[in-house]
């Protein structure tokens, strides 16, 4: 395995980068949705094995006070051997220094993101489309809307 980690997506290969999303369990990352958040997104990372995409990132800010990261992605058969870290190492380190960084993760993988000094916040809120599934799946614990 020779993976190395880019800042930009080759060729707008933007079919093969839903596809990745698609097997890592991300629902809904169509082509032209990921060619509009991606390209508000500032900081991006793309993790390949030789030729093959195999996982991604992004992050965004507003320049100083605070940054986003999020839609990290590993290909599902090459999870657990260091590429996830490597990739968001190679993207913290595209982003400037900002008053906070916050994160968006898949729930159970928080230690990852301790190693680079996240915590879990007890302040944070989130609004999502379908707010009673993210209930349901546990991504928030109320806020049913009105």
């Amino acid at each position: 395995m020779q993976i190395h980690y880019e800042a930009g997506l080759r060729d707008d290969a933007w079919a093969e980068l839903s596809r990745l999303y698609d097997r890592a369990g991300f629902v809904g990352k169509t082509e032209s949705r990921l060619k509009r958040v991606f390209g508000h997104s500032q900081y991006q990372s793309y993790a390949y094995d030789g030729d093959t995409l195999v996982a991604v990132g992004r992050a965004f800010s507003d320049g100083g006070d605070c940054a986003v990261v999020c839609d990290v992605a590993v290909t599902p058969n090459l999870q657990g051997k260091g590429i996830g870290k490597g990739l968001v190492k190679h993207l913290l380190d595209q982003i400037p220094p900002h008053e906070r960084i916050m994160l968006f993760a898949t729930l159970g993988i928080e230690s990852l993101y301790e190693q680079f000094g996240f915590g879990v916040m007890t302040t944070g809120m989130c609004r999502f489309k379908d707010q009673l599934q993210a209930i349901r799946s546990g991504l928030i614990v109320s806020g049913e809307g009105r």
